[in-house]
């Protein structure tokens, strides 16, 4: 049951990616600071999935628990397995990705062009959003 429900959690955010790819930007948790949780984009149905992503560490049970971000077309997460991933919006490619020795539970957020993330280790990450390079 477990199992099952970490796969749906993980699967969840990246069914509603085109969604979000037609409404813009979903830079925050919630989508906006007020936190509505609202996109403009009118919902059909049914809803087809459009990509899946490999992330985190199927043996381990180490998934994604955080809701994904968006920005400039493109996907910040985070997983329970260390790994910071930024993918494509439209078709779920790995842009590229950082390891760290500790999981990301949280999303991430954005200061400028760096997408910055909370990690288990007790620090807090920076990344250039556009090359992935550390911060």
């Amino acid at each position: 049951m477990k199992l099952k429900f970490l796969r749906l959690v993980a699967l969840l955010p990246f069914a509603l990616m085109p969604l979000i790819a037609l409404s813009g930007d979903w830079p925050l948790i919630r989508g906006d600071a007020a936190m509505k949780g609202v996109s403009p984009t009118k919902l059909v149905f049914p809803l087809t999935l459009a990509w899946s992503a490999a992330i985190g560490d199927k043996a381990k049970k180490e998934g994604v628990v955080a809701t994904p971000v968006v920005k400039g077309g493109k996907v910040y997460l985070g997983s329970q397995s260390g790994k910071f991933s930024c993918l494509e919006l439209t078709t779920g490619k790995e842009l590229w990705s950082a390891e760290k020795k500790n999981f990301f539970e949280s999303s991430a957020g954005f200061a400028g062009d760096l997408v910055i993330a909370g990690c288990g280790d007790s620090f807090v990450y920076a990344w250039n959003g556009e090359t992935g390079k550390e911060i």
